[in-house]
């Protein structure tokens, strides 16, 4: 998922998805999209919104309990898992499984608001 940052003049004023941002500016598709013109064009005094790279980031639980939030690559690390323990996690089979204890993997750039 792409993620930006609203700038006014050289101000951060909105971090996060283009619908977050305009929900929280109160602006348009038509006004965000001016912005990203601005800074493609290097205007920085005024309105503009820039693309940044950000990892997906993912919450890990264990059953209901929250433990911490991180990369993907990150998560693995920690937990001393692999990719393919990794994507079970994160699966509906494991969501559905038995056992309060479980671990549960939850993409955090996934999640409907």
């Amino acid at each position: 998922m792409k993620h930006y940052e609203a700038y006014d003049g050289t101000d951060l004023i909105a971090e996060g998805t283009a619908k977050a941002i305009k929900k929280k500016l109160g602006i348009t598709t038509g006004e965000f999209q001016t912005g990203r013109r601005r800074a493609k064009k290097g205007y920085d005094e005024e309105f503009n919104v820039i693309e940044v790279d950000k990892p997906e980031e993912y919450a890990v639980y264990k059953g209901d309990e929250y433990l911490f939030i991180d990369t993907k690559e990150n998560v693995m690390q920690r937990l001393g898992i692999s990719q393919g323990t990794f994507t079970f996690y994160m699966s509906p089979a494991n969501a559905k499984r038995d056992g309060g204890d479980k671990l549960i993997i939850v993409n955090l750039d996934k999640v409907v608001d």
